[in-house]
């Protein structure tokens, strides 16, 4: 039997029947062939057979169709017999959808870049638990920012609690629509009308009871503090002068751990903020509620009072900038003109101008941190990816400033000048006055005990106000208090320079280390007492830097760092505790100032019994008002 294509007649058999799909045979075949692999047929009395076509393969033979490659997996050609993995053909981030014909998807923990066409990680910020998502498809986290849908590039909002991140209806959310209510512009940082700028929570609304509460409680305490100031002084002024002269030099060793408290809780706070602003992780509880607490003792008033509340426009960094560079310099010269009129009028010459210039320094010191980072963060700007519409340009602490604008170039000029005055011009300053009384604060060819001595009897330096930033310190370290001020500068300002975590976690890391090494090497308090609290606060310092170095390497668990932050914060309220009940090595209380003062209302201490029985008094039984010993002669046991 001669049969045509497609149909084969076996041994003996009358007539021919058609092949099987899967099978073809040509014309006079006594059997069907099977269809190799690669290849398949879905009709039956076929002549032939079709080769898999693209994103389809066959393995086995004698098959009636194709099998779909897997997600994951793709084919290019026709009539193969395997599929080919995306990830080991193209390589790692590559998926594909099932049945594809090339790897055009990203796989999970991965996006599709759509502008370069390669599949990139996501971003921590970025929702990317499935495989297929693309730059347009992004769903944004909580805390972060795009600025349009064509945008790969992702950023974490400086007030994170502004950003609201997600997708609602299936549709994403980019720019405005990422913004929480209230918040609105580039990376959601500026405020709608009646509301205020926190830092922990976002914008919030001006009536909403809190945005003055902080302000408020703060007059009101320093109201009362004052009042009930004033009253005692000017009921017990004669008894406050005799008490403070008795005790100047305890008094100042106070101040001195008080001023070096402040100093330190300002740095562990700025630091703070500067470790989050680039990506670091946040300290977890307690202490960062501790340093919440003691967030006021870095006396930056932007952020205590509500001006958002205040401006009818937005207030931002160029305001802030002039508010916190002017301010001091306007009460300098007023305070002089007001003291050149009060000599004018008065026709004396007391020497005021350089009392006011160092009561001034010592104020602007407690400052200087803060108002030189404002300066320092004046320069940095940030370049931000727009997509279609092309990159923005803002400042990094201030988005609401375009650093192409006419406004961000007069900023920068008035900046630059600010630098000047501030981080430079103040330290210089002081050591340049300094210097000039060197050889009478160092006396050259004597011991320190000797010069200690000598400096203290000194009519020169007692009349030049300027030389109490040295008295604290030892002969040889005379202009320590210029050094101390620049390590401040360095951990809050300095810092600003660096450009991610990792230059600026090396960078406060050698600073810490350094100056740490320096203070105890030192020691340069006359007072090895206040030598040693400042050592205690530069390892306070230095712990909490390697406490950030471990939270960013995910060396520690949750739970050993809210113990290792309970421990730093019980390590900072002892340091505070130490500031009220400490007493130095080289002083000692002539009596408690709480007895002082109790016995002081009671009546029980009159002005000559004070001085002649006290037992520091080492004038014996003169009388504090007819030639009992004065001025440094008197204090000689307090020392």
């Amino acid at each position: 039997q001669n049969c045509v294509g497609g149909t084969y007649a076996s041994a003996g058999s009358a007539s021919c029947s058609a092949c099987d799909s899967g099978y073809y045979s040509g014309t006079g075949e006594a059997s069907c062939t099977k269809c190799s692999a690669g290849k398949f047929q879905n009709a039956t009395g076929a002549e032939s057979c079709f080769e898999c076509p693209s994103g389809r393969v066959q393995t086995d033979t004698g098959e009636d169709a194709c099998d779909l490659c897997d997600s994951g997996k793709y084919m290019a050609d026709t009539g193969q017999v395997a599929c080919l993995v995306c990830s080991s053909e193209k390589g790692q981030g590559y998926w594909s959808s099932y049945g594809a014909t090339e790897c055009d998807q990203a796989a999970s923990g991965y996006f599709f870049n759509t502008e370069k066409g390669r599949p990139e990680l996501c971003p921590d910020l970025v929702k990317c638990g499935e495989a297929g998502t693309t730059t347009e498809s992004m769903v944004l986290k909580d805390g972060a920012y795009k600025f349009t849908a064509t945008s790969a590039s992702v950023y974490l909002c400086p007030n994170q609690a502004n950003c609201a991140g997600g997708e609602s209806n299936a549709t994403v959310k980019v720019g405005q629509e990422l913004c929480a209510e209230g918040s609105y512009g580039p990376l959601c940082a500026l405020c709608e009308g009646d509301f205020y700028l926190s830092d922990s929570d976002g914008c919030l609304s001006c009536s909403g009871g809190n945005a003055w509460l902080l302000l408020v409680v703060l007059l009101i305490v320093a109201m009362i503090g004052g009042l009930v100031a004033f009253v005692i002084f000017s009921n017990q002024q004669k008894r406050i002068m005799i008490f403070y002269e008795q005790n100047i030099d305890r008094l100042n060793e106070h101040i001195e751990r008080l001023t070096a408290a402040v100093s330190l809780m300002q740095i562990i706070s700025i630091l703070n903020t500067t470790h989050t602003s680039i990506g670091g992780s946040e300290v977890p509880s307690p202490y960062l509620e501790f340093m919440q607490w003691f967030s006021f003792l870095t006396l930056d008033v932007v952020t205590i009072v509500p001006f958002d509340c205040m401006w009818e426009d937005q207030f931002d960094h160029l305001d802030k900038l002039l508010l916190q560079t002017l301010v001091p310099l306007f009460l300098l010269v007023g305070a002089e003109l007001f003291s050149w009129a009060y000599q004018l009028v008065k026709k004396v010459d007391e020497g005021r101008s350089q009392h006011i210039l160092s009561t001034w320094l010592a104020l602007l010191f407690l400052v200087l941190p803060v108002i030189s980072r404002v300066v320092c963060q004046s320069f940095r700007c940030e370049t931000y990816d727009g997509g279609d519409n092309g990159d923005h340009s803002f400042l990094f602490v201030d988005s609401s400033l375009d650093c192409d604008s006419d406004r961000y170039g007069i900023m920068l000029i008035f900046a630059l000048i600010m630098m000047l005055v501030y981080p430079v011009g103040a330290p210089l300053a002081l050591f340049v006055l300094l210097l000039q009384h060197k050889q009478r604060l160092d006396p050259p060819g004597v011991d320190e005990d000797e010069a200690i001595k000598r400096r203290k009897e000194d009519a020169v330096l007692a009349k030049e106000s300027i030389t109490k930033f040295s008295m604290v310190y030892r002969p040889k370290y005379w202009f320590y208090e210029v050094y101390n001020t620049v390590r401040r500068l360095l951990l809050t300002s300095a810092v600003l320079v660096t450009r991610d975590l990792g230059e600026t976690t090396l960078f406060i890391v050698c600073v810490g280390t350094v100056t740490l090494v320096i203070e105890q090497e030192s020691k340069p308090h006359v007072n090895p007492f206040l030598s040693a609290f400042c050592q205690a606060c530069c390892w306070q310092i230095l712990l909490f830097i390697l406490y950030l170095l471990l939270l960013d390497s995910d060396l520690t668990t949750e739970g050993q760092a809210v113990w290792i932050s309970a421990l730093l914060m019980v390590s900072n309220i002892c340091l505070i505790v130490r500031i009220m009940t400490g007493v130095g090595a080289r002083s000692e209380l002539p009596m408690d100032p709480v007895s002082w003062a109790t016995a002081s209302a009671g009546g029980g201490i009159e002005l000559t019994d004070f001085a002649v029985d006290n037992p520091l008094n080492s004038g014996g039984g003169g009388d504090a008002g007819e030639g009992g010993p004065r001025g440094p002669a008197a204090r000689q046991g307090v020392h």
